[in-house]
């Protein structure tokens, strides 16, 4: 596993992760071999950093809300703007956002010796501390650190990301731990403990990660676009009646398509009858007197193909032809030989787009997919 623990400093600026470089991250944190985490301490630190960069913008409201009361301009209430409740409406955003996003939260050290290892630090001058930093944050994080690789384990990564160079890097590497650091480390924890820049510097140098994650999410949609063509092809080829598709039956019926052809083809044809010989009119079709002979689909793309249905249908309707008396005369009459009955063998085609959101569904033998396929350019033809 490759941990990715962050410090205060790559989300201060950013207190909900919308940066370019942290959508990257929140990105790789789907990679079934990437964890990010949080330590406790850093997570604490950032709720107090995010109430005291909103404490000089509340500050600058109250200003201008005074000046709003002055000139009594309304709809603007500022009044009711208050610091705790602001704060504890984003720390439950934040606890939100890290639940939604998979990031685990790291607990303060375990190790009962851990305060006096910071205060032997502390007293001996000794990274994170120094003569001008004695300021007690970045040892506890990072005994955070050794503690939760110590759990994990050394045969996992761990890749701590922090701006704070000053206080955890070496002189000449901002991406290598100082010695002062590295020296209280174990040769195991040495090979598996790694620092970074930030989050920029990570990604350059351990670009080999999103490339992995990146095909092993192709091979894993290719998968998955083929198992949902052989569903959808099954779903198609079960189709035995139009009545139980409500899309298809809107196309047919609702918008009567499967009627005004019938309706043309009845007009364009001669029929033989009791009068000799003429053309259908007054259609009587029964939805139910619809059978589907065969169903074909075909994909075009991953989620773009076309299905054509064979059927036939069984018509009631009138023969009509001109009466021959009135041939001679301007005004026509025509005789109607009622209750005629024929078999007409169509097909009925369309292409369909299926929902790209059907991929982020996890259990694809358990949707209904008609909810998620969308036909275009219906055309009914005879065969």
């Amino acid at each position: 596993m490759n941990y990715i623990i962050v410090d205060t400093n790559i989300v201060y600026g950013d207190f909900f992760l919308e940066s370019k470089a942290w959508k990257k991250l929140l990105y790789l944190n789907h990679y079934s071999k990437c964890q990010v985490c949080v330590p406790q301490f850093v997570y604490n630190e950032i709720l107090k950093k995010y109430g005291d960069s909103i404490a000089g913008v509340l500050n600058a409201v109250k200003k201008v809300g005074n000046d709003v009361i002055r000139y009594r301009i309304p709809g603007i209430e500022t009044g009711k703007l208050r610091k705790k409740q602001i704060v504890e409406a984003y720390m439950k955003e934040f606890s939100r956002l890290l639940q939604e996003e998979g990031i685990e939260v790291i607990p303060y050290p375990q190790d009962s010796d851990y305060l006096e290892r910071i205060s032997e630090r502390y007293f001996a001058y000794q990274k994170p501390f120094d003569v001008n930093k004695l300021s007690f944050q970045d040892a506890i994080i990072w005994y955070s650190l050794i503690d939760f690789a110590e759990e994990q384990g050394t045969d996992n990564n761990f890749f701590f990301i922090t701006y704070n160079s000053k206080d955890f890097a070496d002189e000449n590497d901002v991406n290598l731990f100082h010695r002062e650091l590295l020296q209280e480390l174990t040769d195991e924890q040495r090979d598996a403990i790694h620092l970074y820049n930030g989050l920029d510097e990570f990604f350059v140098h351990n670009r080999e990660l999103l490339d992995t994650y990146e095909r092993e999410r192709e091979e894993q949609r290719e998968e998955q676009i083929e198992r949902l063509q052989d569903k959808v092809k099954a779903y198609f080829a079960g189709i035995t009646s139009f009545e139980t598709q409500e899309k298809l039956y809107n196309i047919l019926f609702e918008q009567c398509m499967l009627s005004d052809y019938m309706e043309s083809e009845l007009l364009n044809t001669y029929f033989e009858s009791d009068y000799g010989e003429g053309w259908g009119e007054d259609l009587q079709l029964d939805e139910t007197s619809i059978y589907i002979s065969d169903v074909i689909s075909e994909f075009d793309s991953d989620l773009r193909g076309y299905v054509t249905f064979y059927f036939s249908v069984d018509a009631e309707f009138a023969v009509v032809e001109r009466n021959p008396m009135y041939e001679d005369s301007e005004d026509e009459e025509f005789l109607y030989d009622c209750g005629h009955n024929d078999t007409f063998d169509l097909q009925f085609q369309a292409d369909f787009k299926i929902d790209d959101n059907i991929l982020k569904e996890e259990d694809l033998d358990n949707i209904d997919l008609e909810e998620y396929i969308h036909y275009t350019n219906p055309d009914i033809d005879s065969y």
